[in-house]
């Protein structure tokens, strides 16, 4: 069962993707998957992705951010986006997870 990267609950995992989703940290996925690409679900146990991934093509620009080419490492699973957020919401959203502590849901 994938899980989103956030989930994990460990303060360093929290802040390393959500560096990713904000677009200012190193990428959060294997190395054979896409540069551009973030992850949105993934494999709880390795969480880089290396099982499998539901990722998207991140993109920044003006006051928008993109989701793109959404799940790309997953056949068949087609018709999903693109997504298109305001930048302002989502970084309100992101950026508190930069300094996160536990918040792991079962403890």
């Amino acid at each position: 069962m994938f899980r989103f990267p956030l989930w994990v609950g460990y303060p360093l995992v929290i802040r390393f993707h959500a560096r990713a989703l904000l677009g200012e940290g190193p990428k959060d996925l294997h190395e054979r998957d896409p540069v551009d690409h973030v992850a949105l679900l993934m494999c709880p146990h390795c969480a880089i992705g290396g099982c499998g991934v539901l990722s998207a093509r991140l993109i920044r620009g003006g006051r928008r951010v993109h989701w793109t080419d959404i799940s790309r490492q997953i056949p068949d699973l087609g018709g999903l986006g693109p997504f298109t957020f305001d930048a302002d919401q989502y970084d309100e959203v992101l950026r508190p997870l930069l300094n996160a502590a536990s918040t792991r849901p079962d403890g």
